[in-house]
């Protein structure tokens, strides 16, 4: 075998090692964790602190064009292509000229110029990095990507050797003439193998590019995955911090939210604690919220609560404020549930509530005359009430409000004119806290009217027998405190209790 054929070999080992260095450099790029193996123990080996493949891949130079990585996360922009991954694809494309074409005869030395042209041009962007490296205030050194750059040396030292020259008379040719350029027909390569080689790069760059894209899914995928879940866990502490909850509260400002005698609502009798709730049928956070919290928010708060509720579709076709058609179904389905309140009352609305919700996934392709005839209206009714312009209106009203009050998202609860998330709601302790405070206002308010509807005599006589109860806690205990009136009998006469369904007041 002649030595040229021992030379191909060597450059196809090289390009071979060189791509494996960069296969491995582009991953590590989107890697979170080090690298592992035997390329981690070069990568940043033992005793060598000044080196670190992970830091270097990391920096504004890993990536084309070089770009500053977030000054919080030390991130590199999701979309910046590492320059790692031209180093694989420069390895694929001289790996497989040399394995599948080889040297050039003398007559075809144009391709092979044309390989030497991008090699010098290869070696000119490896002494950029390697001056990069070396030569600036880069924290870290990468071993592995000056190994990388040394190979780009010897494959341009390599086909400089190979470059083919017209054999001399007397020379030894092998497959070639003994005097002379072979014959054009017999002329290596062919333009079919040159064509064979340029489609299998093409694949080979199309595949790396393919898997790099994966790989980054991948790991993107579970890096959030990851965030996810301690977002989740920093999330369900906060949650269970019912005094944080309570904090956040009571610092609002209460928002004043009128309410119309016809608006739907669930819960019945006097000062019952007023929640309104802002919601969409077509959002999947506002099912969740009427299927998991809304429908036990009764018993939860003792039968005290009433649910108050106002439409805010996220679609463009009734909803102006919306930035994009976010649920194009939500604006006939908050039509559909005010037709059944226009002719089926409130009892009507909440089934329509229900049936909507349940039926979330299928809004698309829902016959709302067959949803009118289940809940017992007239089909052809129901349908034209959906379309009238009263019904608009009545939307278009809630949409102006949730403007108003800056509501920018669905479900929006408010208790007392406050805004509560919908997480709060899932905290016993802050739930309890609500309804002891508001069954406080409410006794408050009861002993009120209690106090106005007794005669002077009636009233003078409660304050009497408030006097002798003090007087008989002291006999039995000198140093309890002097309780007032007001505590002796079980009522307060606090003149300023708010009622519950003043929505822009403090309950307390």
């Amino acid at each position: 075998m002649r030595y040229s054929s021992w030379i191909v070999a060597a450059m196809v080992l090289l390009s071979v090692a060189g791509w494996w260095i960069s296969h491995h450099l582009t991953a590590l790029h989107f890697q979170d964790a080090p690298a592992s193996g035997f390329f981690a123990d070069v990568c940043a080996p033992d005793g060598a602190a000044a080196y670190d493949c992970k830091v270097v891949v990391k920096s504004k130079w890993a990536v084309w064009p070089p770009v500053e990585p977030d000054p919080v996360s030390g991130e590199l922009p999701g979309d910046a292509t590492p320059v790692a991954l031209f180093g694989w694809w420069y390895f694929t494309g001289v790996g497989l000229w040399y394995l599948l074409v080889g040297r050039c005869d003398p007559a075809r030395r144009g391709w092979h110029l044309l390989l030497l042209v991008g090699v010098i041009a290869g070696c000119a962007v490896s002494a950029f990095y390697l001056y990069i490296l070396l030569a600036t205030d880069m924290p870290a050194r990468c071993l592995w990507c000056m190994i990388s750059h040394g190979i780009n040396f010897l494959l341009l030292i390599g086909t400089i050797m190979l470059f083919p020259r017209k054999p001399r008379a007397g020379d030894a040719t092998g497959s070639d003439v003994e005097a002379g350029e072979a014959p054009a027909e017999a002329a290596h390569p062919s333009g079919r193998l040159v064509l064979a080689a340029l489609v299998a790069f093409l694949g080979m760059t199309w595949w790396e590019t393919a898997l790099t894209r994966a790989g980054r899914s991948a790991i993107l995928a579970a890096q959030k995955d990851r965030e996810s879940k301690q977002y989740q866990m920093m999330l369900h502490d906060f949650y269970r911090d019912d005094e944080n909850l309570w904090a956040r509260f009571e610092s609002q400002e209460p928002a004043t939210i009128p309410l119309r005698a016809d608006d739907p609502r669930r819960g019945e009798g006097d000062m019952l604690l007023p929640m309104v709730v802002f919601s969409d049928f077509q959002c999947p956070a506002c099912r969740d919220f009427a299927e998991r919290v809304e429908k036990n928010l009764t018993a939860d708060f003792g039968n005290l609560l009433r649910v108050y509720w106002k439409h805010l579709p996220w679609g463009t076709a009734c909803n102006e404020n919306s930035a994009r058609d976010m649920h194009p179904q939500a604006c006939a389905a908050a039509a559909a549930a005010e037709a059944a309140r226009v002719l089926g009352g409130n009892d009507a609305f909440w089934k329509a509530h229900d049936a909507l919700f349940a039926r979330q996934r299928e809004l698309a392709k829902l016959d709302y005359r067959v949803l009118a005839g289940e809940l017992g209206l007239d089909p052809e009714r129901f349908v034209e009430t959906m379309a009238s312009e009263d019904v608009k209106a009545r939307i278009q009203e809630d949409i102006v409000l949730a403007k108003t009050l800056g509501v920018k998202a669905t479900p929006m609860v408010y208790l007392w004119g406050r805004k509560v998330d919908r997480h709060m709601l899932m905290n016993p302790a802050f739930v309890k806290r609500i309804s002891d405070r508001f069954q406080q206002v409410r006794n408050q308010k009861l002993a009120q009217q209690k106090w106005e509807g007794l005669s002077p005599e009636q009233r003078a006589e409660m304050l009497r027998k408030a006097e002798q109860q003090v007087q008989e806690q002291q006999v039995r205990d000198p140093n309890a405190p002097s309780p007032t009136p007001g505590e002796t009998d079980g009522h307060d006469h606090d003149h300023g209790a708010h009622d519950g369904h003043d929505h822009s007041h403090d309950p307390q």
